[in-house]
């Protein structure tokens, strides 16, 4: 039978090895940074008002 403790610490040792290596890069400068394209769909207001005046009525 294998110590608990042993494969804990086994485990741990594979952790911190594995999270440097995956991790990404870290820019030098903020103007580095890039970000995916922000898709925003903003509601239609005479929709929202509809639904709103929907679930007071009923």
């Amino acid at each position: 039978m294998r110590n608990p403790n042993l494969i804990r610490v086994g485990a741990l040792l594979l952790l911190l090895v594995a999270v440097p290596v995956l991790a990404d890069e870290i820019p030098d400068r903020p103007e580095d940074l890039e970000f995916s394209e922000l898709k925003y769909d903003p509601p239609e207001a005479k929709d929202y008002f509809a639904r709103t005046v929907a679930k007071v009525d009923s």
